[in-house]
């Protein structure tokens, strides 16, 4: 048999070896990494521990009315939502007045309140269930245990952040930063213009009036940082009295007066949360040593209306809104 040349086999054996290298299985290098979407989960740290959410949850349930403002002021799609006493602050479906039409147009169901109902919570199937740390609509420990065998759950303390704080933490936390920064500059801009009217060289002290006396809330309030937001100083009062809240927590937020203590407040000017200007005209009667201060004499107590009770993007505009319209 004929010998084949060396040169020829060592052709031949390239070739094969190339068709051979064809043929296998394509193998991706070791340090690419795969092709994956975006993060499935994002880890919140909130008021009751760590929990791991959606990163873009699709069905969010406010457990507490309080967090539901906040929550429609990001855009989010809340479905259900707990609710109040109907009357005063909120509409009759228990919707805070100030976002009572966007629950309505985006068909958010009620699911009774102000009490956590567990149950309501479920049967909306909610991806994502945020609650509030304090109130009558608090998400307690125990709760918060029930809630979170439904679907992720996440509960914050609004008690001590201002409503541009607590939509910045939202928006951290369920990915609408962007609708968070918008919506803390366009209130800027419009605050900036609101209170270059206002009459800042006086003290301020923000309030309710309860049956006990009055609630004064501080510097670390919602309401009380509003006001120092508009250029105003807040008057530093004593505890006095009863506050009336309720609840076993420590809040920071608000002071307790007795009504006969309302001397005080001294020469400040007086600015009354959740009460309109009806109310306010009852309260010079109804409110002796209140009504004898020098600022009911000068005209300089405003109504910051039922929406302020509960401060979020919709209720702050309205705030402004009361205030332009009074002037200084």
């Amino acid at each position: 048999m004929q010998q084949v040349p060396r040169a020829v086999v060592a052709v031949l054996v390239a070739a094969l070896a190339l068709v051979a290298a064809c043929s296998s299985p394509a193998q991706a290098p070791s340090a690419a990494p795969a092709t994956t979407d975006a993060p499935a989960t994002r880890t919140v740290t909130h008021a009751l521990g760590t929990t791991g959410i959606p990163a873009s949850p699709a069905r969010v349930v406010s457990a507490s009315v309080t967090m539901t403002g906040p929550l429609l002021g990001l855009d989010v799609p809340v479905v259900g939502t707990g609710t109040t006493r109907p009357g005063g602050v909120a509409d009759p479906n228990g919707f805070f007045l100030q976002w009572a039409g966007q629950a309505v147009d985006r068909g958010v169901a009620g699911l009774g309140g102000p009490t956590v109902r567990v149950e309501s919570v479920a049967a909306q199937q909610p991806d994502v269930i945020v609650g509030s740390a304090v109130g009558a609509d608090a998400v307690t420990p125990e709760i918060y245990a029930q809630l979170s065998a439904i679907a992720p759950t996440i509960v914050l303390d609004h008690s001590r952040l201002s409503w541009q704080e607590l939509s910045a933490q939202l928006g951290r936390d369920l990915g609408r930063e962007a609708q968070a920064t918008a919506a803390e500059q366009e209130y800027t801009a419009r605050a900036s213009a609101v209170g270059a009217g206002l009459d800042t060289s006086r003290e301020a002290v923000a309030m309710t009036v309860t049956d006990n006396g009055f609630n004064v809330f501080t510097a670390e309030s919602a309401q009380g940082r509003l006001l120092t937001g508009l250029g105003l100083r807040l008057k530093a009062v004593a505890p006095s009295g009863a506050s009336g809240l309720g609840g076993s927590e420590v809040r920071r937020d608000v002071v307790p007066v007795a009504g006969e203590n309302a001397g005080i407040f001294g020469d400040a000017s007086l600015f009354f949360v959740n009460a309109t200007d009806e109310d306010v005209a009852g309260y010079r009667t109804a409110q002796p040593v209140l009504g004898s201060l020098p600022a009911f004499a000068e005209n300089r107590v405003h109504a910051l209306g039922p929406e302020s009770f509960r401060l979020d993007r919709f209720s702050a505009a309205a705030v402004l809104d009361r205030l332009e319209q009074q002037g200084s």
